[in-house]
């Protein structure tokens, strides 16, 4: 079995390579440098926290030579740190209520903690450089200044009036931290789920198998959501800004909860639950307005524990 720091020295090196990808110019490089996280909770998933830290440090490095120190503190700050700790956290042992220990199930859902956390911090952080930049007034007309350049090229291309893109635009510069954020969670949890799979194909991998349907959230994840919900609604400037922006990244942890929910009630039904999750995925992908519900759902198994009461009426009718 490989050392700890071959491990990361390697991790570190291809994650170094695929960031670096996306400047290259060679073709499907930037889906390259999307999949960059990967080799980092690769490295902590095979070899623990020390491995993943080591693994960010040699992934830093490389950035910096090939790309410059901005870009590979830019790098850090984005995949490196993040990817780091939440699978340094999701590595720690933890026992679940019914005192068993090492449970995966728990161990992710700190992991995710970790990155839903690091999500609204970039979202502060960036809400925060463009108030600064706009003289603390509304961030979302930077933006929109920002992006000025991009409404004549998307006329074009939509076949719209300039007016009315730019009228779009304005809209969603008010969101865009936001959606740029969830984008970016959506990013590390797949990357997150992708490492997983490959170090389960390391020969005498001893880790517990783990399962959607397992998946619990934090609790703290509710309240805040409920708190910048109620700032992006009531808030005005740069508290509204900030609020709304913070609780669409929220959004995407609740939506996982809600695919547990849907995989903790298919997964009973036998062949016809595999069809639907397929299914479920599918429509995800195609319609991806769907996932909003979904994440209604994971507010609501939170708030009311759902997923335990489908599952004893579910029982109940096996039993009969």
């Amino acid at each position: 079995m490989p050392s700890v720091y071959v491990i990361a020295a390697f991790s570190g090196i291809v994650c170094a390579g695929l960031y670096a990808a996306a400047s290259s110019g060679l073709a499907g490089g930037g889906v390259l440098a999307l999949l960059s996280p990967v080799p980092l909770f690769y490295a902590v998933l095979a070899g623990g926290s020390l491995a993943g830290g080591l693994a960010a440090a040699v992934a830093f490095a490389g950035v910096a030579l090939l790309q410059g120190a901005s870009a590979g503190a830019v790098f850090l700050a984005i995949w490196g740190l993040p990817a780091a700790v939440a699978g340094g956290v999701a590595t720690m042992p933890v026992r679940n209520a019914a005192g068993v220990g090492n449970d995966v199930g728990m161990r992710l859902m700190r992991g995710f903690g970790v990155l839903s956390a690091s999500g609204v911090f970039i979202v502060l952080l960036s809400v925060a450089f463009l108030a600064g930049a706009s003289g603390w007034g509304d961030p979302s007309a930077r933006i929109a200044t920002l992006m000025n350049a991009q409404v004549t090229e998307a006329s074009a291309q939509m076949a719209l009036p300039p007016e009315a893109v730019a009228q779009l635009v304005k809209t969603l510069s008010k969101f865009l931290p936001g959606f740029a954020a969830a984008a970016w969670m959506l990013l590390m949890v797949a990357s997150a789920a992708l490492a997983q799979g490959l170090v389960k194909t390391r020969k005498g991998y001893a880790g517990q198998p783990f399962h959607m349907a397992d998946l619990r959230l934090p609790r703290w994840l509710l309240p805040l959501f409920a708190g910048m919900s109620f700032a992006g609604i009531f808030g005005r400037g740069l508290v509204g800004f900030a609020g709304a922006n913070a609780a669409i990244i929220l959004l995407v942890p609740f939506m996982l909860d809600g695919l547990a929910v849907l995989h903790a009630v298919l997964g009973r039904m036998g062949k016809r639950g595999q069809v639907g999750l397929w299914v479920l995925y599918g429509s995800l992908l195609m319609f991806n307005m769907l996932a909003i519900p979904v994440a209604g759902l994971g507010i609501v198994d939170q708030w009311s524990d759902l997923r335990r009461v489908w599952m004893q009426k579910l029982s109940g009718r096996e039993n009969e």
